[in-house]
Protein backbone atom coordinates (compact mmCIF):
# COMPACT_ATOMS: atom_id res chain seq x y z
CA UNK A 1 0.00 0.00 0.00
CA UNK A 2 1.14 3.21 -0.53
CA UNK A 3 0.86 6.36 2.23
CA UNK A 4 -0.29 9.55 0.94
CA UNK A 5 -0.25 12.43 3.45
CA UNK A 6 -2.82 15.60 3.33
CA UNK A 7 -2.72 18.92 4.88
CA UNK A 8 -5.76 21.20 5.11
CA UNK A 9 -5.48 24.67 4.96
CA UNK A 10 -6.12 24.69 8.88
CA UNK A 11 -4.03 23.13 11.83
CA UNK A 12 -5.06 19.41 10.64
CA UNK A 13 -3.14 16.66 8.48
CA UNK A 14 -4.14 13.63 7.60
CA UNK A 15 -1.72 10.20 6.61
CA UNK A 16 -3.82 6.83 5.53
CA UNK A 17 -1.66 3.57 5.72
CA UNK A 18 -4.47 1.13 3.86
CA UNK A 19 -5.28 2.81 0.54
CA UNK A 20 -7.44 5.62 1.89
CA UNK A 21 -9.37 3.18 4.00
CA UNK A 22 -9.12 4.91 7.13
CA UNK A 23 -7.34 7.83 8.17
CA UNK A 24 -5.21 9.53 10.88
CA UNK A 25 -5.65 13.20 11.83
CA UNK A 26 -2.70 14.71 13.08
CA UNK A 27 -1.24 18.28 13.99
CA UNK A 28 2.16 19.89 14.20
CA UNK A 29 1.12 23.33 15.90
CA UNK A 30 -0.19 24.84 12.75
CA UNK A 31 -0.76 24.58 8.90
CA UNK A 32 1.39 22.14 7.13
CA UNK A 33 3.34 23.87 3.89
CA UNK A 34 5.28 21.01 2.41
CA UNK A 35 5.94 17.45 3.08
CA UNK A 36 8.45 15.30 1.45
CA UNK A 37 10.00 12.02 1.25
CA UNK A 38 13.57 10.57 1.85
CA UNK A 39 13.75 8.23 -1.00
CA UNK A 40 16.25 6.74 0.25
CA UNK A 41 14.96 5.84 3.89
CA UNK A 42 11.51 4.01 3.32
CA UNK A 43 8.77 5.24 5.74
CA UNK A 44 11.52 8.55 6.66
CA UNK A 45 8.65 11.79 5.61
CA UNK A 46 9.65 15.40 6.61
CA UNK A 47 7.60 18.03 6.75
CA UNK A 48 7.48 21.99 7.20
CA UNK A 49 5.72 24.82 8.60
CA UNK A 50 7.13 27.38 11.11
CA UNK A 51 9.60 24.27 12.26
CA UNK A 52 11.06 21.09 10.03
CA UNK A 53 9.20 17.74 11.46
CA UNK A 54 10.41 14.45 10.42
CA UNK A 55 8.44 11.09 11.04
CA UNK A 56 10.61 7.85 10.72
CA UNK A 57 7.07 5.79 10.46
CA UNK A 58 5.37 6.89 6.92
CA UNK A 59 3.85 9.22 9.05
CA UNK A 60 2.51 7.45 12.26
CA UNK A 61 4.68 9.91 15.02
CA UNK A 62 6.48 13.26 14.16
CA UNK A 63 9.60 14.84 16.24
CA UNK A 64 11.00 18.43 15.47
CA UNK A 65 14.24 18.47 13.72
CA UNK A 66 14.71 22.39 13.44
CA UNK A 67 14.44 24.12 15.31
CA UNK A 68 16.45 21.48 17.67
CA UNK A 69 13.78 20.78 20.76
CA UNK A 70 16.44 21.52 23.20
CA UNK A 71 17.06 25.20 21.63
CA UNK A 72 13.19 26.06 22.29
CA UNK A 73 12.63 28.48 24.83
CA UNK A 74 8.86 29.29 24.10
CA UNK A 75 6.66 28.53 21.47
CA UNK A 76 3.93 31.71 20.87
CA UNK A 77 0.67 31.87 19.61
CA UNK A 78 -0.18 35.69 18.15
CA UNK A 79 -2.36 37.58 16.73
CA UNK A 80 -6.19 37.25 16.15
CA UNK A 81 -5.45 34.23 14.30
CA UNK A 82 -3.53 32.75 17.30
CA UNK A 83 -0.21 32.58 14.71
CA UNK A 84 2.30 30.02 16.25
CA UNK A 85 6.09 30.51 16.34
CA UNK A 86 8.91 29.35 18.38
CA UNK A 87 11.61 31.34 20.23
CA UNK A 88 14.76 29.75 20.59
CA UNK A 89 17.90 30.56 22.53
CA UNK A 90 20.29 31.63 19.40
CA UNK A 91 17.71 33.27 17.37
CA UNK A 92 15.55 31.75 14.76
CA UNK A 93 15.57 33.70 10.99
CA UNK A 94 11.86 35.30 11.20
CA UNK A 95 10.79 33.51 8.54
CA UNK A 96 8.31 30.72 7.62
CA UNK A 97 9.30 27.21 6.46
CA UNK A 98 8.05 27.22 2.61
CA UNK A 99 9.98 23.68 1.52
CA UNK A 100 11.58 21.17 2.47
CA UNK A 101 13.58 18.84 -0.59
CA UNK A 102 15.86 15.72 0.63
CA UNK A 103 18.92 14.99 -1.57
CA UNK A 104 18.09 11.74 -3.66
CA UNK A 105 21.45 10.69 -3.71
CA UNK A 106 22.23 11.58 0.01
CA UNK A 107 19.46 11.18 2.99
CA UNK A 108 21.27 13.78 5.35
CA UNK A 109 21.68 16.40 2.42
CA UNK A 110 18.52 18.12 3.24
CA UNK A 111 17.27 21.51 1.88
CA UNK A 112 14.74 24.04 3.37
CA UNK A 113 13.10 26.82 1.97
CA UNK A 114 12.61 30.36 3.80
CA UNK A 115 9.75 32.82 3.37
CA UNK A 116 10.57 35.84 5.51
CA UNK A 117 7.51 36.94 7.90
CA UNK A 118 8.13 40.49 7.34
CA UNK A 119 8.06 40.55 3.33
CA UNK A 120 12.01 40.43 3.54
CA UNK A 121 13.70 38.26 0.65
CA UNK A 122 13.72 34.60 -0.09
CA UNK A 123 16.02 32.52 1.64
CA UNK A 124 17.92 29.06 1.45
CA UNK A 125 18.96 26.69 4.15
CA UNK A 126 21.06 23.42 3.58
CA UNK A 127 22.02 20.61 6.16
CA UNK A 128 24.75 18.35 5.69
CA UNK A 129 24.27 16.08 8.93
CA UNK A 130 20.45 15.14 8.39
CA UNK A 131 19.07 18.36 10.20
CA UNK A 132 21.93 18.60 13.13
CA UNK A 133 22.91 21.54 11.96
CA UNK A 134 21.99 23.98 9.86
CA UNK A 135 23.32 27.31 7.31
CA UNK A 136 21.73 30.14 5.10
CA UNK A 137 23.23 29.82 1.59
CA UNK A 138 22.01 33.05 0.11
CA UNK A 139 19.10 35.51 0.04
CA UNK A 140 16.79 35.08 -3.43
CA UNK A 141 15.20 37.98 -5.50
CA UNK A 142 11.75 36.76 -4.79
CA UNK A 143 9.44 36.01 -1.73
CA UNK A 144 8.46 32.73 -1.99
CA UNK A 145 10.75 29.57 -3.04
CA UNK A 146 8.64 27.51 -5.45
CA UNK A 147 10.74 24.84 -6.30
CA UNK A 148 14.77 22.66 -5.33
CA UNK A 149 16.12 21.11 -7.13
CA UNK A 150 19.53 19.34 -5.67
CA UNK A 151 22.35 19.20 -8.09
CA UNK A 152 22.98 15.61 -7.90
CA UNK A 153 20.10 15.42 -10.74
CA UNK A 154 22.84 16.54 -13.21
CA UNK A 155 26.24 14.97 -11.36
CA UNK A 156 27.27 18.07 -9.45
CA UNK A 157 26.72 17.21 -5.50
CA UNK A 158 27.53 20.33 -4.36
CA UNK A 159 25.04 22.44 -6.43
CA UNK A 160 21.32 23.07 -5.91
CA UNK A 161 18.78 25.32 -8.10
CA UNK A 162 16.03 27.16 -6.63
CA UNK A 163 13.55 28.60 -8.44
CA UNK A 164 11.48 31.48 -6.69
CA UNK A 165 8.63 33.77 -7.71
CA UNK A 166 10.92 35.95 -9.16
CA UNK A 167 13.90 34.34 -10.07
CA UNK A 168 15.91 31.19 -11.11
CA UNK A 169 19.28 31.29 -9.30
CA UNK A 170 21.89 28.16 -9.17
CA UNK A 171 23.81 28.02 -6.54
CA UNK A 172 27.05 26.45 -5.75
CA UNK A 173 27.32 25.15 -2.07
CA UNK A 174 31.17 25.71 -1.62
CA UNK A 175 31.85 29.16 -2.94
CA UNK A 176 28.25 30.95 -2.01
CA UNK A 177 28.46 31.98 -5.93
CA UNK A 178 25.31 32.33 -7.52
CA UNK A 179 24.26 32.27 -11.09
CA UNK A 180 20.88 33.62 -13.17
CA UNK A 181 19.19 31.51 -15.28
CA UNK A 182 16.87 33.45 -17.15
CA UNK A 183 13.11 32.33 -17.19
CA UNK A 184 10.28 32.12 -19.64
CA UNK A 185 8.09 34.14 -17.97
CA UNK A 186 7.21 35.73 -14.28
CA UNK A 187 5.94 35.63 -11.69
CA UNK A 188 6.19 32.17 -11.09
CA UNK A 189 3.05 30.77 -9.44
CA UNK A 190 4.38 26.21 -9.18
CA UNK A 191 7.26 24.35 -10.40
CA UNK A 192 7.96 21.33 -9.82
CA UNK A 193 10.90 18.33 -11.54
CA UNK A 194 12.25 15.25 -11.78
CA UNK A 195 15.12 13.39 -12.86
CA UNK A 196 14.42 10.11 -15.53
CA UNK A 197 15.98 8.27 -17.91
CA UNK A 198 16.92 11.34 -19.88
CA UNK A 199 17.80 13.52 -17.12
CA UNK A 200 16.41 16.68 -15.26
CA UNK A 201 12.96 17.57 -16.49
CA UNK A 202 11.59 21.06 -15.04
CA UNK A 203 7.97 22.52 -15.38
CA UNK A 204 6.84 25.93 -14.32
CA UNK A 205 3.65 27.41 -14.03
CA UNK A 206 3.35 31.39 -14.15
CA UNK A 207 0.55 34.14 -13.55
CA UNK A 208 -1.94 33.85 -16.46
CA UNK A 209 -3.06 37.94 -16.93
CA UNK A 210 -4.22 40.28 -19.81
CA UNK A 211 -2.25 43.24 -19.90
CA UNK A 212 -3.91 44.65 -23.28
CA UNK A 213 -5.42 42.13 -26.10
CA UNK A 214 -4.02 39.69 -25.30
CA UNK A 215 -3.61 36.72 -22.49
CA UNK A 216 -0.17 36.00 -21.17
CA UNK A 217 1.30 33.01 -18.91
Amino acid sequence: PYTPLFRSDMTGAYVTFDDGGNWKMFNLRTRVADFEFDPGSEGTVYAANTALWRSENGGLQWSMVFPDPADVTHERMAGDHAEQFFETTDGLPEAWLDMVRVDPADGDHIYIGLRSWWNGPAKIMVSDDRGASWRILTELPGSTIKAIFPGSWWDKSKEVTVITDEACIRISELSGDTTHLPLPDTPVIHAEGGKGDSGPLIYMLSEMRKPGQEFIG
